[in-house]
């Protein structure tokens, strides 16, 4: 069966491979931190490494021009999402027999090898997302992808300190590997539509001539400087890399957070796993829901006002009941999760609105590095900055940082749809 033939297999083909990319970034930014920060390893020494991990998926920009020059009729995005997924597992394999904790370099190693073949997936999903969807359908396909990935990330974030009791780390790292394969198979069936050399950058149509690779690579040039001078292409890079550093950072030291309030791995594990997870889904669903009602950038404005005073919320009664385990910490999360689902659906679908087809690995993929090069500065200023002033002010400061972002939502002169 095709999964890419129509919007309902679609939004399952999309949904397994953004599951694919969820369950090692919930087991890479959660899983990992929490078990490393209950072996007392120092809440600053872990959001470096978060942050080195984030600088493959920041930098992913520099090659995502050639997923979109090296693409034929025998080699297209699938091909890349496929070549991807085999690299991830094997930069995984190691793991069966390295000491997270003693051996914390080598872990690093390879979790960076992993980190690029993962970007180099995510460039591949989301060009080849831009390249068979229609506008009006990406809101609703953005929830699903949320679906998704939020899926992976319960099982094999939070899921990964529950199952660990039960089939120990190696078992764990196993089931993870067999998650990124996943989706595999139903893409090995998937056809992508046929590349005209109008719309794609063909190294099979054009073979004949020698010079045709520097003539497509010239093209190339020439629409992505012709989107930033005319698509606000600039504006909306700057928003992604400044608007998601509220909650990105949250998400990166929410497991040490919770752990330094007195919960257990497990108690981690089992929130993480359902509740909050489930309320991301949530989030997710009803932005991809109503995004048709809303014009895109007024829709990015709601959710991120709401995301700000969700995790304000949590900061200024954390803070006032002294940074103690109790009920409020875990509802008040909850609250942040459903916006978190609703700000990345909204977000996403703006950015994948504002990019052209025929740019659809490269333009996209600068609007996502700007997001994760957010999450690397964010995530290495709250780990800073927590040392110092403790998980509230920190929290606080970058909600600031995050509402300044506000005012380059201005209209660009290529409207969303």
């Amino acid at each position: 069966m095709d999964l890419l033939a129509t919007p309902s297999r679609r939004k399952v083909l999309f949904g397994l491979l953004y599951l694919s990319e969820g369950a090692p970034i919930g087991f890479i930014w959660l899983g990992l931190p929490t078990r490393w920060r209950a072996m007392e390893i120092p809440v600053d020494q872990i959001t470096w490494l978060m942050a080195l991990l984030i600088m493959p998926w920041t930098l992913k920009f520099l090659w995502a021009p050639l997923i979109d020059l090296l693409r034929g009729p025998r080699w297209g995005f699938r091909h890349w999402i496929l070549t991807s997924q085999s690299l991830m597992a094997m930069a995984l394999l190691p793991l069966l027999w390295l000491d997270v904790r003693v051996q914390f370099s080598a872990v690093a190693a390879c979790l960076l090898f992993h980190a690029f073949a993962a970007a180099t997936q995510d460039i591949s999903i989301d060009a080849l997302c831009v390249n068979e969807s229609q506008p009006i359908e990406r809101g609703s396909l953005n929830g699903w992808m949320q679906c998704g990935v939020m899926v992976g990330r319960a099982a094999m974030g939070g899921g990964s300190l529950i199952l660990e009791r039960y089939i120990g780390f190696d078992g764990v790292v196993a089931v993870l590997i067999a998650l990124i394969m996943v989706s595999a198979l139903a893409l090995t069936k998937a056809k992508e539509k046929s590349m005209d050399n109008a719309a794609a950058f063909s190294m099979e149509a054009d073979r004949a001539s020698r010079s045709a690779f520097f003539k497509r690579l010239r093209t190339l040039g020439s629409e992505l400087f012709t989107a930033i001078r005319t698509g606000g292409m600039g504006r909306a890079f700057l928003f992604a890399l400044i608007a998601p550093a509220a909650f990105k950072s949250l998400e990166a030291v929410l497991g040490p957070l919770l752990i330094d309030h007195g919960y257990s791995e497990f108690a981690v594990g089992q929130f993480t796993a359902t509740t909050m997870i489930a309320a991301m889904i949530v989030g997710s669903l009803f932005a991809g829901r109503i995004s048709r009602h809303f014009q895109g950038t007024r829709f990015v404005a709601i959710a991120l006002i709401i995301n700000l005073v969700a995790i304000v919320s949590l900061a200024v009664v954390d803070r006032w009941l002294g940074e103690q385990k109790g009920f409020h910490v875990l509802v008040l999360l909850t609250a942040v999760a459903f916006t978190i689902g609703w700000l990345t659906v909204a977000l996403y679908h703006w950015l994948m609105n504002l990019t052209s087809p025929k740019l659809a690995a490269t333009e996209f993929t600068a609007f996502m590095a700007a997001t994760n090069a957010c999450e690397a500065w964010s995530t290495s200023l709250l780990g800073s900055l927590q040392v110092r002033l403790g998980y509230p002010a920190a929290i606080l400061v970058l909600c600031a940082i995050s509402a300044a972002a506000i005012v380059l939502l201005v209209p660009a002169k290529k409207q969303p749809a």
